[in-house]
């Protein structure tokens, strides 16, 4: 055996086998890698042969292109490679809710004449608030009172006109 940068160099590679589902896409980079060790493990795989290997479960293009120029790729060193993959894809995982997703809801309500009884106003809170407290944990908001003005909007026109009345 050859010893190589981060690791020996095993006489013979363990082929990790493909597994459904198992493909990185640029998002959700800790699961796949979770995923994928997981995958190499059962395989007996040694860090060389995930460093060698992890292309092989990368779409083509430009997320393959990425991952061939990170460090740890060339010489092969998985803890260096998954460290880079880590550090380059974590900060693009996509978002789970834009501020989009509370411009379509409250389109979808106003559609629908706008929330009316207290049945509409806990189906409408049930979609509302996951979609809120993500956007203010995430700081894409920087509090719940930027959107009060869209929260209001969801409601029926003869319910803002009783809400303006409170007021």
């Amino acid at each position: 055996m050859a010893d190589v940068a981060g690791g020996v160099r095993p006489a013979k590679m363990k082929k990790i086998k493909p597994q459904d589902g198992l493909k990185f896409d640029g998002s959700n980079i800790e699961r796949f890698l979770a995923n994928y060790e997981l995958a190499a493990e059962l395989d007996d795989a040694l860090d060389y042969d995930k460093a060698c290997q992890v292309v092989r479960f990368v779409e083509n293009g430009e997320i393959r292109d990425i991952l061939e120029t990170l460090e740890g790729n060339t010489p092969p060193e998985w803890p260096k490679l998954k460290a880079a993959m880590l550090s380059y894809w974590s900060d693009v995982d996509t978002a789970q809710f834009t501020e989009r997703d509370i411009v379509s809801l409250v389109e979808k309500w106003t559609q629908k004449g706008g929330v009316s009884s207290v049945s509409d106003y806990h189906q409408f809170r049930k979609a509302w608030d996951p979609i809120q407290a993500y956007l203010v944990a995430k700081e894409h908001v920087e509090s719940e009172e930027e959107l009060k003005k869209q929260f209001y909007q969801a409601f029926s026109s003869g319910f803002q006109g009783r809400i303006r009345d409170q007021l």
